[in-house]
């Protein structure tokens, strides 16, 4: 009986975690910045669960398949990223000196929560909000010319 009431008020903080972020995310604001660092599992496939806080990379006789992680805005959602070169779309994975990751090209989530982001030296580097049918915001050319 202790074993399930633990279980359900874990559930029950995940629970309101989630909506705090997307209640953040509804009145325009982004969670603050996350940091993430490296991890490594074997096989060609990354576990069913994945750690908050890491960026977990697939790999298999030194050959790197995808690398996955928690989304940063907080809905929870697991998101991967493919690292093989014959596929596409296709991500590249480089690490500093002090073992952070930094992911190329940007990770944008086209559904659910919409995030869109950059992963640099493991911290998460937002990118400018969204129109309503998805696209990038477009600006006139004043705006782009003066940045603006």
């Amino acid at each position: 009986m202790i074993v399930f009431i633990r279980q359900v008020g874990a559930h029950l903080a995940q629970w309101r975690d989630r909506a705090w972020a997307r209640i953040l995310l509804l009145a325009g604001r982004r969670p603050r910045d996350k940091e993430y660092a490296l991890a490594f599992v074997e096989g060609d496939e990354l576990p069913a669960a994945l750690p908050d806080g890491f960026l977990v990379v697939a790999r298999e006789d030194g050959e790197l398949w995808s690398a996955g992680m928690i989304c940063p805005c907080g809905c929870g959602r697991q998101l991967e990223v493919m690292l093989l070169d014959n596929v596409k779309p296709r991500w590249s994975l480089s690490v500093d000196r002090l073992g952070l990751p930094t992911l190329h090209p940007s990770v944008w989530a086209r559904d659910g929560c919409r995030s869109h982001f950059w992963l640099v030296g493991g911290k998460v580097r937002w990118c400018r909000d969204l129109e309503e049918d998805g696209q990038p915001q477009r600006r006139s050319s004043r705006r782009r010319r003066f940045g603006i």
